[in-house]
């Protein structure tokens, strides 16, 4: 058995480095099958968006700015909102000017303020927190962080050591607390080797077997439920931190999907409960759309039950700037 275990791993190893040859498609460096086409590998994150890089594709522009950020960059004389987040907050689906930060921002610049747009698709709160510990001293007048979190998928994007496919860091919660596990990351890792074959994505879509089968070979690790809430709970707690240390305000945001009776959103009652239990100043964005008397028709693509259309966007930044900045707007009002 043990002969045949190690001839198994060995086969799958030399199979991996010809597949490395004749599938490859597209650098490690780049992603060839993600939301965002600016991301590259990073050994810290899994992956990282591309400082100072565009794209042009079906849906329009997708830009970075000098820090890899999907905004214009830092206004030295305005102080920051920074949105973070996943694909939800980053904009998939969307041009540039129809994000989330995109609509904000006008709303903000009379009082001063910029937003800038920190999501990252496919990030969960471990990497949220890291990818803020990493930037959050650039900002110079960082005003408030608001973390728009996706409940669909949130929970599992920080339970495993791997997500869509690539390998990323894992937090664990462990007696003497977190424990930060498969970092740094590896470039060459059994699952980013994977990730990068079409034969084997492939594979992937049509065989669940044969999926588990090569979690078993690349080492992925799924944290159980109680730990991820733990380990949930401890990073939000260490942004909160790293926040109040800028002299700043840290606002969550809850996302829901379009339909939330699907069945989708059994993450929505765990953050509401947690966030409530913790007490942090959080926006409900189904409760806010159903308080202004508005529903979920018109916010996102007919194909797409999660992300926001441009409509979407733009409705949700007049609803967070309602809710975090009215009394400046007021106050703007008054003067003027």
């Amino acid at each position: 058995m043990i002969v045949l275990t190690v001839s198994i791993i060995f086969s799958v190893g030399f199979g991996l480095i010809g597949l490395r040859i004749i599938q490859f498609r597209g650098s490690l460096d780049r992603d060839v099958c993600f939301h965002d086409p600016l991301t590259q590998f990073d050994p810290e994150l899994g992956w990282a968006p591309i400082p100072s890089r565009h794209v042009k594709d079906a849906i329009g522009d997708i830009t970075n700015n000098s820090l890899g950020f999907r905004s214009a960059e830092l206004d030295p004389q305005r102080d920051q909102v920074v949105l973070m987040g996943d694909s939800v907050a980053w904009g998939y689906g969307v041009n540039d000017d129809q994000t989330i930060s995109a609509y904000l921002d006008p709303i903000l610049k009379p009082l001063g303020s910029q937003a800038v747009n920190l999501a990252v698709s496919g990030y969960g709160f471990d990497q949220h927190y890291l990818f803020l510990k990493r930037y959050i001293d650039r900002f110079d007048r960082l005003k408030t962080v608001i973390l728009f979190v996706c409940v669909v998928n949130d929970f599992e994007d920080t339970q495993s050591n791997m997500r869509y496919g690539r390998s990323k860091p894992l937090f664990r919660f462990r007696d003497e607390g977190l424990q930060l596990t498969n970092y740094p990351v590896s470039k060459y890792s059994v699952r980013n080797l994977l990730s990068q074959s079409y034969l084997f994505r492939k594979r992937f879509d049509e065989d669940s077997n044969w999926d588990k089968f090569f979690s078993w070979i690349a080492g992925d690790v799924t944290m159980p439920r109680e730990e991820t809430a733990q380990v949930i709970k401890a990073l939000l707690r260490r942004m909160d931190e790293l926040i109040a240390r800028k002299g700043a305000e840290f606002k969550i945001v809850l996302m829901t999907p379009k339909i939330i009776e699907v069945g989708l959103t059994e993450g929505y009652g765990f953050f509401q409960k947690l966030l409530e239990q913790e007490g942090y100043d959080y926006l409900d964005f189904p409760t806010a759309l159903e308080n202004q008397g508005l529903t979920v028709e018109g916010l996102y693509p007919d194909d797409d039950y999660l992300h926001l259309s441009p409509n979407g966007s733009r409705v949700v930044a007049e609803i967070v700037s309602r809710t975090y900045f009215a009394g400046e707007m007021a106050g703007q009002g008054a003067e003027k």
